[in-house]
Formats: structure tokens, C-alpha cells, sequence
């Protein structure tokens, strides 16, 4: 029998609704594996609904929900989802596209607790932001950050990473002295 390779440029195919036996190939190619996998996973919760600044990051509290469609969490083994490594992965991927020193990657990303994610359904994770203080952080930054989700292979079932939709935003809040305060400063310097 010879081998056979079917090359579609688009979504997963199998002939004639078979799956791929033996020495029969089926290739996909062109879009990327959290397109060609189906799964989706929608970002919402309190970070997202409200206007968060980086008061609320400090504070804590907000809630950041991951919500999969075509997909599930891998169950719960010594963490909340998977292991301890999986949850943190899950983490891990939400990242802000820059790197300040004061910044989400270095302050929440990186500090946040693996308890703070919780498994509340096969489909929807929950992660509780905890405050700066709880985790030891100090979230400082000077500019708006954008924040993406996205979810490693190894917290699903299915395997294949997933990116989250939408973003979301946490604005910068002007820091330092007042106008009133810095005047005063200015007078009495005179």
C-alpha cells in the first residue's frame, strides 16, 4: 500500500470524515494551532469590565475569567488546574506586551499565587488578583500596559495553546506630588 498525504491549507481535513490510518497522512497548513484546533477562550471578569488602573492592580481583588469554548481545563491534581506547574503556566501567559521594572510582568506575573486561580468549572478559570502587599509586589508604572492571555497547551485538554480574546488595559495613574503641594514646595524654596 502506498503512503498517502493529503495537504489542505486551511482547517484540519480527513477523507471522507475518516481519521488518518496506518500509513495515511493528513497535513494541515496555514493557520496556526489554536485556529485549526477549534477552541477559543473568551477574557472577562472585573479587570476587564471596570476601567482598572494601577491603584486597582495594587488593591487586588479584581477578578481576571478565562472562559474556553471547544476546549477544558485538565483536571485538578496537587493545584487547581493540573499540577502546580500547569496553574502557574496559566500565569505565566498573562503578560503585558512591555517590560517596565515596575511593571505587570515584574510585579503581578511574576509574584501572583497559584491559589489565586480556582477551577470553577471544566470550562471557566477564575484567578482573584491579590494585592500588591499579599505577594510582595510593588506595581509602579508610567504608562498604559496591555495585557494578553494566553494559555499553554498543558492546562487543556486538548493541547494546544489558545490565545484569549480581548486584551485588556491598565492605566497608569499620575504619581507623585500634587499641584497645590509642589507650589507650596516651590514658595517656601525660594
Amino acid at each position: 500500500m502506498a503512503n498517502t498525504i493529503y495537504i489542505s491549507a486551511g482547517l484540519p481535513v480527513s477523507k471522507d470524515g475518516a481519521t488518518p490510518t496506518g500509513n495515511t497522512a493528513y497535513i494541515s497548513a496555514g493557520l496556526p494551532p489554536e485556529v485549526a484546533s477549534g477552541a477559543t477562550a473568551a477574557l472577562s471578569g472585573t479587570a476587564l469590565t471596570d476601567t482598572i488602573d494601577e491603584a486597582d492592580v495594587v488593591a487586588g481583588g479584581k477578578t481576571i475569567l478565562l472562559t474556553l469554548t471547544g476546549d477544558t481545563w485538565v483536571a485538578a491534581g496537587d493545584a487547581a488546574i493540573g499540577n502546580t506547574a500547569d496553574t502557574q503556566a496559566i500565569i505565566d501567559g498573562i503578560s503585558a506586551a512591555t517590560t517596565p521594572a515596575g511593571g505587570w510582568n515584574n510585579e503581578w506575573r511574576d509574584l501572583e499565587v497559584t491559589t489565586a486561580v480556582v477551577r470553577s468549572s471544566d470550562t471557566l478559570a477564575t484567578i482573584t488578583m491579590s494585592s500588591q502587599a499579599t505577594i510582595g509586589g510593588s506595581y509602579d508604572i508610567t504608562a498604559t500596559e496591555t495585557i494578553t492571555a494566553t494559555i499553554p497547551a498543558a492546562a487543556l485538554t486538548g493541547a494546544v495553546q489558545i490565545i484569549a480574546s480581548p486584551t485588556f488595559t491598565v492605566d497608569a495613574v499620575a504619581s507623585g506630588l500634587s499641584i497645590p503641594v509642589a507650589w507650596h514646595h516651590y514658595q517656601h524654596s525660594m
